[in-house]
C-alpha cells in the first residue's frame, strides 16, 4: 500500500513539473511575441513620421517654385504689355520665358492640387480619385442629357470609408478642350505674322482667350454621401452642350462628418 503511495506521489509530482514546464514555455513565447510585435509597430511609426514629414517637405518646396515662377510670370507677362522702346528688341525671347514659366506653373499647380481637382472624361466610364479637406473619395462620370440650355451631368461618388458625410458641394469648370491650332485661327488676322511661324504672344493671348471662355458653377447639396456606397449625383451646368466637354474639371468640398457612435 505504501509503495502504491510513493508511486502515486511521484506521479503527480513529475505531472505538475510537466504542467510547470509548459507554462514557462507558453510565458517565453508569449514574451517573444510581445516583443516582436512592438519592434514592428515601432517601424511602422518610424515609416508613417518618415512619410510625412516628408510630404510636408515636398508640399512645402512647391509652394515656394510656385510662388516664385507665378512673380515671375507676373513681372515678365507686364513687360510685354507695357513694352518699352528698350525692351522691343528682346520681346520675342522674353515671351519664349514666358511660355517656359507658364508650363512650369501649371505643372507646379497640379502637384500641388493633386487629387484636389479632377479632371473628368466623359467618354471612359472609369473612376478617379478626389480629395476634400477631411475625406478621399472616387468618382465615376455616368451619363449627360439635355437640360433646357444647359446639361444635366451624372456622376456616381463613391465613399470608400466608415464614416457618413452630411451635406458636401461640387465645384465645375467645362468648355471647349483646348487646341492651341483651333484658337490661333480665331484671333483677329492683325495680330498675326504673315509668315508660318507663331508669334509666341499669339500663343499666349490664344490661351488666355481660350480660359475666358470656360464656365463655372458652385451647387451645394444636402443628401448624404452613404459609408461604402457609390452615391448617385446630378449636377446642371448652363449653358452647355455635348461638344463643350472636351475640358471637364471637378473639385469638391465636405464639412460634416459623423461616424458610428459619435456626435
Amino acid at each position: 500500500m505504501e509503495i502504491r503511495n510513493i508511486y502515486i506521489f511521484f506521479g503527480y509530482f513529475f505531472h505538475a513539473n510537466d504542467i510547470l514546464s509548459l507554462n514557462r514555455n507558453d510565458y517565453t513565447k508569449t514574451t517573444m511575441n510581445r516583443k516582436i510585435l512592438l519592434i514592428l509597430f515601432l517601424i511602422l511609426l518610424i515609416v508613417i513620421l518618415g512619410t510625412s514629414l516628408f510630404s510636408v517637405y515636398v508640399s512645402i518646396q512647391t509652394k515656394r517654385n510656385l510662388a516664385y515662377y507665378s512673380s515671375e510670370f507676373d513681372k515678365m507677362l507686364l513687360q510685354v504689355r507695357n513694352p518699352t522702346d528698350n525692351l522691343e528688341e528682346g520681346i520675342d525671347i522674353n515671351l519664349e520665358a514666358i511660355l517656359d514659366i507658364y508650363d512650369s506653373i501649371e505643372e507646379l499647380t497640379e502637384e500641388q492640387e493633386k487629387y484636389k481637382t479632377v479632371f473628368i472624361d466623359t467618354s471612359s466610364k472609369g473612376y478617379s480619385r478626389i480629395d476634400t479637406d477631411n475625406g478621399t473619395f472616387l468618382i465615376s462620370f455616368v451619363d449627360a442629357k439635355r437640360h433646357l440650355d444647359g446639361l444635366k451631368l451624372v456622376f456616381s461618388i463613391g465613399n470608400p470609408t466608415s464614416a457618413t458625410y452630411k451635406g458636401f458641394k461640387l465645384n465645375a469648370v467645362w468648355g471647349k478642350e483646348y487646341i492651341a491650332d483651333e484658337w490661333l485661327r480665331k484671333l483677329d488676322k492683325k495680330t498675326q505674322q504673315k509668315d508660318s511661324v507663331v508669334n509666341p504672344r499669339d500663343r499666349i493671348y490664344a490661351y488666355e482667350k481660350w480660359q475666358e471662355s470656360l464656365n463655372m458653377k458652385s451647387e451645394s447639396y444636402l443628401e448624404s454621401l452613404k459609408p461604402g456606397n457609390w452615391n448617385k449625383v446630378e449636377l446642371i451646368i448652363s449653358p452647355a452642350k455635348e461638344d463643350q466637354l472636351g475640358y471637364l474639371k471637378l473639385s469638391m468640398e465636405t464639412d460634416v462628418v459623423s461616424l458610428k457612435g459619435g456626435k
